[in-house]
């Protein structure tokens, strides 16, 4: 009886050690997670934090006007205020989907936009209208391949992203188009305001 119990307790001690030993390694890799989820957060802090910086905001300006305070230029006012919504919330999206109500608000009231302009440059007989018709569609079509895009994106990637969305919004859209592409429309708008 006495081997029996001496048997009994190394069996008992030996299970203790094992439990033991398991839930301090089971301890060990935890904290290893914890550590890697604490990087991993701490580094997408910092890179948040960069972008913060680096976005920029565009504001509109009286001389960006093309029919005097009209339909066209509250459209692009409208579109400004939009873009920099978008850009302003760079460093903040936590998950790609959160870019997506700010891009389709924007698809959505790109097309109406769109169709009004080219409803006026046919009203002033703007000469570049095909031109700027197809730059329309141009435009509508780098906005699906961005929204695409935004949606491919993962929660490593979404601020990286959405910076680059904003840089298309702000330097191809809104310098290119509208501050470039569209001023050109001013001076059939002003010639027909002048014969009526």
């Amino acid at each position: 009886m006495d081997v029996t119990f001496f048997i009994q307790a190394g069996v008992a001690v030996t299970i203790v050690l094992v439990l033991a030993f398991v839930v301090r390694q089971s301890g060990k890799a935890s904290q290893n997670t914890r550590t890697q989820r604490d990087e991993v957060a701490e580094r997408r802090a910092k890179k948040r934090a960069l972008l913060a910086r680096k976005v920029i905001k565009v504001d509109w300006r009286d001389e960006f006007a093309i029919d005097g305070g009209g339909v066209i230029d509250r459209d692009h006012q409208m579109l400004f205020r939009l873009i920099n919504q978008f850009s302003a919330n760079v460093p903040r999206f936590r998950l790609p989907r959160e870019m997506a109500p700010y891009l389709d608000t924007l698809k959505k009231y790109t097309q109406a936009h769109f169709a009004r302009e080219e409803k006026m440059q046919a009203a002033v007989n703007f000469l570049a209208q095909e031109e700027h018709k197809q730059e329309h569609a141009a435009m509508i079509g780098k906005l699906d391949e961005v929204i695409a895009k935004a949606r491919k994106a993962t929660d490593d990637t979404v601020n990286d992203v959405a910076y680059e969305i904003s840089q298309f919004l702000i330097k191809d859209w809104l310098a290119k188009h509208v501050l470039e592409s569209d001023l050109s429309m001013r001076a059939y708008v002003e010639r027909v305001k002048k014969r009526a």
